[in-house]
């Protein structure tokens, strides 16, 4: 059966690429990288990778749909200059991103959060816009289109202590996507473009530490075994959620939530025989970042374990 993407060739599988990224390797040259935030259908970001081939274009989305509907465009316009990923863009652009690799970044219609408990989530905010002044080159600049106007005021607000001089306007409907479609048809005729540009020294924006996982070999399996209470320490806290536990062929699995704002992981430990000795690690074919979060589930599910085996 064929998939709905057609090819899965533009799909970059982030969490298991080095870090950051080798964008020339990855696009086969070296050309102007642009980056598009939210891309969802991915109508935009095809439609302008296929009218200027002589730039390169990175697309990141949440939802594994807005993905399978680009790579599809993608693979019927035959292009060659465009990747995608799928993952919250706050991780991919702090983890993932050279210093210095976009020409441009791309926001259109992002999700506006309007009620104000809500309003930490936007990506306008000051650590994210700064972050992205750490990504973009000198002659640089960030494109935002909102049809929201408090959206505007926050960018108008924030960009300044993240760096950037800004250019508003209001604009006609001229990008033609879902949401300018949607929010055209139900009778909104302007919308508020911004232009930030990079001025001043670039702000530090060091890569988050990633830590050598440590595992543990045990000698012998327990004959029950009860989750771990949840462990809260410092910045992150770890949630032990479900256990699968199977006593005749010795083996268990334990699903693991850990967050370490504003990083959230969700994977699975397992504890599986190993020469003659069980082996407690991250599940076969599981991805994650290796983070002091991740190595202290591994340390409680292992102080949990060894107390049981001594009962």
């Amino acid at each position: 059966m064929q998939g709905k993407y057609l090819s899965l060739a533009p799909l970059v599988c982030w969490r298991s690429s080095p870090r950051p990224l080798n964008l020339r390797a990855l696009f086969g040259r070296q050309a102007p990288t642009v980056l598009e935030i939210g891309f969802g259908n991915g109508e935009f970001l095809v439609r302008t990778a296929g009218a200027e081939r002589e730039r390169d274009f990175l697309g990141i989305d949440l939802e594994w749909k807005s993905v399978r509907r680009a790579l599809r465009r993608a693979a019927q316009e035959g292009l060659t200059n465009l990747r995608v990923m799928q993952g919250d863009a706050r991780q991919m652009v702090e983890r993932s991103l050279p210093t210095g690799c976009l020409s441009q970044v791309t926001i259109l219609f992002p999700c506006p959060w309007p009620k104000r408990r809500h309003e930490r989530h936007r990506l306008v905010s000051v650590e994210f816009l700064g972050l992205l002044r750490h990504r973009l080159r000198s002659d640089g600049g960030i494109w935002i289109v909102t049809d929201f106007e408090p959206l505007l005021q926050q960018i108008q607000a924030n960009a300044p202590a993240a760096g950037y001089r800004t250019q508003t306007r209001t604009v006609p409907a001229s990008l033609n996507t879902k949401y300018e479609r949607r929010w055209t048809l139900e009778g909104q005729q302007e919308f508020f473009e911004s232009w930030l540009y990079p001025e001043g020294p670039v702000p530090p924006a060091p890569r988050p530490a990633e830590v050598p996982v440590r595992t543990y070999v045990v000698k012998d399996f327990p004959d029950r075994w009860n989750l771990p209470e949840t462990v809260a320490e410092g910045a992150f806290r770890v949630q032990f959620r479900d256990l699968v536990f199977d006593r005749e062929r010795q083996k268990a699995m334990v699903r693991v939530f850990v967050v370490e704002e504003p990083l959230h992981q969700d994977l699975w430990i397992e504890l599986t025989p190993s020469e003659g000795a069980w082996h407690l690690r991250p599940a076969s074919g599981c991805v994650f970042y290796p983070t002091r979060g991740v190595q202290r589930a591994l340390d409680a599910l292992h102080e949990t374990f060894d107390r049981c085996c001594r009962r």
